[in-house]
């Protein structure tokens, strides 16, 4: 997934992105955001970053679009305010010519009816997601005077963000969940990179396996160092320094999770994984190879 914006609305698809790998254990490039103007439409404090990660469209255009596969989505993120958008008209166009699938999400805070409106790119999907504003009151009940609060023009903006943010928060867990990081409303495929994490985990573990706490436990460490015998003496080392271990490691509790239920190797609940990465259909799998 690709959030591409021009406005400030970017810094939320930065936000949803960064997310997503300690939420999911989702690889690093799975869901990326950039912005027209990179770190200048940001304004960030430490100033130009792009040698530590590119948000830049140039850095879309020249690393992703030239790879994009059939299965990725781009998503135009705009607030419906005049913009600059003529660099994303020839982007869409050869996005489009690669047969990926594009969408436009425009986040609006007006009056105008729905069927006025003009959407600025011709995207495979259109969502217009307004808050209309006409029934609201212009004060609040009773103030005046020079400090009167227009209540339109301070609540629009945060509205409109909270609209952005959970639009964006429901596409990245859908994709997440068609790519089996989720099982039973749970993020299975998390990074066990702290304490709070790691014992996360071994309830993960317990509930997906029907196992026992110190089972869920052992499973961890096994899936953590990759072994199947002396793992017991692991058991009483710092949390710290398993999560140290495990920072990095990919589907850590995946793998925990068959070793726990099926009473797999670790080498053999990888392979499974291989095959097939959802956590639910690789135990059908395993259990019919079995």
């Amino acid at each position: 997934v690709f959030y591409l914006s021009c406005s400030s609305l970017a810094l939320l698809a930065l936000l949803d992105a960064s997310e997503c790998p300690p939420t999911f254990g989702a690889d690093y490039d799975d869901v990326r955001a950039f912005c027209s103007r990179g770190y200048t439409l940001l304004g960030n404090k430490e100033g130009d970053l792009t040698n530590f990660v590119d948000v830049s469209l140039e850095g879309f255009k020249t690393n992703f679009v030239p790879s994009l596969r059939k299965d990725d989505l781009v998503v135009f993120v705009l607030d419906g305010k005049p913009q600059e958008l003529s660099q994303f008209q020839a982007l869409l166009q050869t996005i489009k010519s690669m047969a990926v699938t594009t969408v436009c999400l425009q986040f609006t805070v007006s009056d105008i009816p729905l069927s006025q409106k003009v959407f600025p790119l011709e995207t495979d999907k259109t969502i217009c997601l307004e808050l209309c504003l006409s029934s609201w009151p212009h004060t609040l009940l009773g103030s005046s005077g020079p400090h009167c609060v227009d209540v339109r023009q301070s609540q629009s903006e945060c509205l409109s963000e909270m609209m952005c943010k959970w639009t964006l928060n429901a596409i990245s867990t859908g994709a997440h969940v068609l790519c089996g990081k989720v099982m039973g409303n749970a993020m299975i495929d998390v990074q066990v990179s702290n304490s709070k994490l790691f014992h996360r985990s071994i309830g993960i573990i317990q509930r997906f396996s029907g196992c026992s706490e110190e089972v869920g436990r052992h499973s961890l460490l096994r899936s953590i160092y990759e072994r199947d015998t002396d793992f017991l003496e692991l058991d009483g080392r710092p949390v710290a320094e398993h999560t140290n271990i495990a920072t990095g490691k990919q589907k850590v509790v995946p793998i925990a999770v068959l070793v726990a239920k099926l009473d797999m190797s670790v080498s053999e609940a990888s392979l499974t994984l291989q095959q097939e990465p959802a956590v639910r259909k690789a135990l059908s799998l395993a259990k019919k190879i079995g």
